[in-house]
């Protein structure tokens, strides 16, 4: 084991495996990763302690191969709850799953981005669910007082230049097809004479 105390912005480097300790200082889930895996975990999978001095590094520097074949050894050799043979909550034997996928938003260097087909899938899941107006004023709060480079502006600009537009039949304007439906076409102002 490794006497090095490795962190989300300090992980081992290359591939490594690693073990979630109880209390007692049991293991209760063994993995692989690399980057920093070890500490971050998405939905329906066995999350890291809140301690993360109970988060070990067993070996590093290793081969996907290699902890691969480390993984399996050592989930054989504690055995694995859900089948009866142990105390650990792994759901496998080993050997599957992701290495190195941690969440792009944590600053943690090495990460791995969500490619093109898995943001338009996030997208598509996202659409249609409406917001709550705490979570509208929560977003609306954190954008308050962000000023937007040159860069940034320019390429919203240009975003929105790129948008098709309609044309009201009321006041001739052009528009986004998002402002069009909600200023104009039957709700335009010019329809009432103001």
């Amino acid at each position: 084991m490794s006497n090095i105390m490795y962190s989300p912005k300090n992980p081992p480097i290359g591939f490594y495996v690693y073990t979630y300790l109880r209390s007692d200082n049991t293991p209760y889930y063994i993995g692989k990763g690399k980057n920093g895996r070890a500490w971050y975990k998405g939905k329906g999978e066995v999350h890291p302690p809140r301690d993360i001095s109970k988060i070990i590094i067993v070996e590093h520097q290793l081969s996907e191969i290699g902890s691969l074949a480390i993984e399996r050894q050592l989930i054989r050799w504690y055995g694995r709850k859900d089948i009866k043979t142990g105390i650990l909550r792994n759901k496998t034997d080993g050997g599957d799953g992701s290495t190195g996928i941690i969440p792009w938003n944590k600053g943690v260097t090495g990460v791995v981005k969500a490619s093109a087909a898995t943001k338009e899938k996030m997208s598509k899941k996202r659409k249609g669910i409406a917001k709550s107006d705490e979570t509208k004023h929560r977003m609306s709060a954190h954008q308050l007082g962000k000023s937007k480079s040159d860069e940034h502006k320019q390429k919203i600009s240009d975003t929105l230049k790129a948008k098709p537009k309609l044309q009201c039949i009321h006041c001739a304007g052009l528009f986004d097809t998002r402002n069009y439906s909600r200023w104009h076409g039957e709700k335009c102002k010019y329809i009432y004479g103001n």
